[in-house]
């Protein structure tokens, strides 16, 4: 790595690399929102959730010395997480990897989402400012992405959020890289399509952008619970883990 001291996360992790294990408590700390929100995308329960973190967190420690640089250790991390959570339910034979037959939002879904996310039907959408439009279409993004099937959302994610290559996702998700632009499609069409139906009804939308998507994404994740105790308990978990090397 480059200069390590030159971020907190570097700090953390040239200290956790010097042999200090109370800052990778704190790196921990510091990162499992976004890995529980990875985890919690595919896999239903809090248990397999927690348990595919701790098993990402474990991975992530034995491989800090290979990191390019501390700023990188988020993306790859990420990465971890969403290959062992897909691993975990394919093993325990969720149907993640399933691929529903896209019938797409009806009108009637795709009208009470935007009723529900505060966009002005009916004619009246002129009235609204610019920045008001901004944030209506911002929730109304979150409650598609939030909505859409599991495969979906999770290669929306990857691909917008976590930046990763059509390629990389294939390999993380287990697919061909064509699986996953399909699955792209499908979520940009089901979403286009939605947005379509409530302006037709007369709305205001702000035009769907990659922009929209990544602040839609960035509000789930913020939106990701995870109590103090949870972060108490999987820490525990994992320096367990650490500890047994198991």
């Amino acid at each position: 790595m480059g200069n390590e001291t030159d971020s907190p996360l570097g700090d953390l992790i040239a200290r956790v690399l010097r042999g200090d294990e109370s800052a990778f408590d704190r790196l921990y700390s510091a990162t499992c929102q976004v890995a529980f929100f990875h985890a919690k995308m595919i896999l239903h329960t809090r248990e397999t959730a927690e348990a595919a973190v701790v098993e990402s967190y474990y991975r992530a420690r034995h491989q800090l010395d290979r990191l390019s640089s501390p700023e990188s250790f988020p993306s790859r991390l990420n990465r971890t997480v969403s290959h062992v959570a897909l691993s975990m339910a394919e093993d325990e034979r969720y149907s993640r990897a399933v691929d529903p037959i896209d019938e797409g939002f009806s009108p009637a879904e795709a009208m009470a989402m935007a009723k529900a996310s505060g966009v002005v039907i009916a004619g009246s959408a002129a009235q609204v400012d610019q920045e008001a439009l901004r944030r209506s279409t911002a929730r109304f993004l979150v409650r598609l992405i939030a909505a859409l099937p599991e495969v979906q959302r999770c290669t929306l994610i990857l691909y917008y959020y976590d930046r990763l290559s059509v390629d990389m996702i294939a390999q993380i998700m287990g697919c061909p890289p064509e699986t996953v632009k399909n699955r792209l499609n499908a979520a940009r069409r089901r979403i286009g399509t939605a947005a379509r139906t409530v302006r037709e009804a007369g709305a205001g939308l702000s035009e769907v952008s990659p922009r929209f998507f990544l602040a839609a994404i960035s509000y789930l994740v913020r939106r990701t619970e995870v109590s103090p105790a949870m972060v108490k308990e999987t820490s525990a978990l994992l320096r367990e883990k650490l500890r047994s090397g198991a």
